[in-house]
């Protein structure tokens, strides 16, 4: 899937979520109770949304192993596709 969207719309943040490289997460949640209301915000890093770019890698399904997880990133035992990040949960 390549990124060729509108960098207001709502399916922009998806991307920005989905992005192949991101490998940094944080988020901050606020409940405004006299509001009725709540808001929740994250960042991710390094970045995405580049036009033109790919939103994930695509890789052939049999062939595809974890030896090619950037550092830092370890091999996930459920899926032995996916990479994650070392210091993700079980």
């Amino acid at each position: 899937m390549l990124f060729e969207g509108d960098l207001k719309t709502y399916a922009s943040h998806a991307t920005k979520m989905l992005w192949h490289n991101n490998n940094k997460l944080a988020c901050a949640f606020e409940d405004c109770a006299s509001k009725n209301k709540y808001s929740i915000v994250c960042l991710y890093a390094p970045g995405g949304n580049v036009d033109g770019e790919s939103v994930y890698k695509e890789a052939e399904e049999y062939f595809f192993s974890c030896l090619s997880c950037p550092t830092g990133l370890l091999c996930d035992e459920v899926t032995d596709r996916l990479c994650k990040p070392d210091w993700a949960l079980p």
